[in-house]
């Protein structure tokens, strides 16, 4: 079989890959793995209101666990500061349901979705696609959306990101904040990332993240100890989450690599569900274009990417992160949490209930070099 392009990993960078390039008329596989696309969960399923708006896809109801209005950030059974909108902000999303809706877009738009076959590597200046206990598969292209530990980038030679890891419970209980997406700090938990919990329909997605790899259920367990959270864990997910930015490189010669195979998780917030979906529609696009023009030149896809609002918002979370590592290390950020107690701030004019609470113009500063970013860049980080 021989295709235009051949897409691999059926997750949102992918799966909006190939249904804008089958829209377009390319003879389009995606390929994926797994016998039932969206499982198993690795993700805490959360997204702005802007994350769909990118890539130009509708969101439906039946995607939507929770509409999120509020933000916390706190320290873990110590209140924080809560910051509530009358708007919505984010929703959490049901990615078992989400990812296979996306598959299927693909599949309406033309393309042919192949399940329960690992890609096993690339040949012929990646225009073979090696596909495990079956035939190879020709393609002009080839777009590797098959995550941090990428078949498609190790055998392409470009690699795979350095990435640290997450782990996450999903437990039957409510929220003492509900519609709010809460992120915790605290060296006695992890100084090495931070700690959330985010509240769904019945559930709550209760998880850990780290920079660095290590292993994580001690702390995790600690965390759900420290917030208070009790109930039955349904699910335990887990998995690398690319936090230290982009691969160097993330095109070859017939290959672009989306998503968190090309190290596109934003690295401050570990988001990758916008951008990914971003990855896949630019990558689409230019899979098209070259295809028409015949040059065959996919440094295209890197260099507009960026130039794209994600990049630019991967650039100030990559300094903003170094700062919030450093900041969470020395205790500041701790010191500060136990400050503050908890504040409910509505509107810019609550924001001098913090100043009086803290009273500390030293530690401010380095907060403030910190989060300075934030408010620009959480459009394109989450």
């Amino acid at each position: 079989m021989s295709y235009d392009l051949i897409v691999v990993g059926a997750g949102p960078a992918g799966s909006t890959a190939a249904r804008f390039a089958a829209k377009a008329g390319l003879k389009v596989a995606l390929i994926d793995k797994r016998s039932k696309i969206g499982f198993p969960k690795q993700c805490a399923e959360g997204i702005n209101t802007h994350g769909m708006e990118i890539p130009g896809v509708k969101i439906r109801k039946d995607w939507i666990s929770n509409t999120i209005y509020a933000g916390l950030i706190g320290l873990p059974g110590k209140g924080g500061i809560h910051i509530i909108s009358k708007e919505p902000k984010g929703y959490i999303l049901e990615r078992k349901v989400f990812d296979a809706a996306l598959a299927d877009l693909a599949a309406d738009a033309g393309a042919d979705l192949i399940k329960s076959s690992p890609v096993v590597g690339l040949e012929k200046d990646n225009t073979v696609v090696r596909v495990k206990n079956s035939k190879n598969l020709k393609t002009k292209i080839v777009i590797g959306g098959d995550g941090p530990g990428s078949i498609v980038g190790k055998t392409s030679g470009l690699g795979n990101p350095i990435s640290g890891i997450g782990m996450q419970y999903e437990i039957k209980a409510e929220s003492k904040y509900p519609n709010t997406l809460q992120a915790y700090f605290s060296r006695d938990i992890i100084d090495s990332g931070y700690s959330w919990v985010f509240p769904k329909k019945d559930t709550l997605n209760v998880g850990i993240g780290s920079y660095k790899q290590e292993a994580l259920k001690a702390k995790l367990d600690n965390f759900v100890k420290a917030v208070g959270v009790k109930g039955k864990i349904l699910e335990t997910n887990g998995g690398l989450i690319p936090l230290h930015g982009p691969l160097a490189k993330f095109y070859s010669n017939n290959v672009m690599l989306v998503g968190d195979a090309a190290g596109h998780t934003n690295p401050l917030t570990g988001g990758g569900i916008p951008v990914g979906m971003f990855d896949g529609k630019l990558a689409a696009k230019i899979a098209i274009e070259e295809l028409e023009s015949g040059k065959m030149d996919f440094s295209r896809y890197q260099d507009e990417w960026w130039n794209s609002k994600f990049g630019w918002t991967t650039k100030k979370s990559l300094v903003s992160s170094a700062r919030f590592l450093k900041c969470l290390n020395k205790g500041y950020i701790d010191a500060f949490l136990k400050k503050v107690g908890y504040i409910e701030l509505k509107s810019s004019k609550d924001f001098p209930k913090i100043l009086y609470k803290v009273m500390n113009p030293w530690l401010m500063f380095q907060l403030f070099l910190t989060a300075k970013d934030f408010p620009k860049i959480q459009k394109y980080a989450w």
